[in-house]
Order: structure tokens, then C-alpha cells, then sequence
């Protein structure tokens, strides 16, 4: 599995509960999901053909802590850890 980490940022982080990710490269079959600190997922979408270089995550419904952001596609995987004040 490829690390694909340097291909991703994201913003703010910490934040309120709304994150940006930006992609460095556009990505194909891109599955992201979002994880409490349970191992329970919160949020979650998948885009086959990614036409965008940027995305929002809402996070506000869910409490402050941290979370662990996964990207997955094509070209391998992505995991960061963000934060909710």
C-alpha cells in the first residue's frame, strides 16, 4: 500500500468542525472516511472520478476531540489525525 500523505493538506487543524483537504494531484476512485477515537465512523463518501481538488469535511455535529481523517484511492492510502476544539 502506498503512503500518499505528501499528496494531501488539510485545513484548518485544529478547527471547529469544518476541515478542507486539498489534493496535490487528482485522484481516481477516492474513498474518504472519518473515525472517532471508538473506531466508530462518522462520516463518509466515495467520488469515482474526482473532478475536484478540493473538498469539505462537516464535522460540526460531532464532539470535540480527535479523530482519524483515511483517504483511500487508486494510488494507495492516507491517514492524518484531526482535531475539533
Amino acid at each position: 500500500v502506498l503512503n500518499i500523505n505528501h499528496e494531501i493538506d488539510i485545513y484548518p487543524n485544529p478547527s471547529k468542525g469544518e476541515f478542507t483537504f486539498e489534493l496535490n494531484e487528482l485522484l481516481e476512485n477516492l474513498e474518504v472516511k472519518v473515525f472517532n477515537t471508538l473506531g466508530q465512523q462518522v462520516y463518509g463518501f466515495s467520488d469515482k472520478d474526482m473532478m475536484n481538488a478540493i473538498h469539505f469535511i462537516n464535522l460540526n455535529k460531532q464532539p470535540s476531540g480527535m479523530y482519524l481523517l483515511m483517504i483511500e484511492s487508486e494510488k494507495g492510502v492516507s491517514t492524518q489525525k484531526i482535531i475539533i476544539e
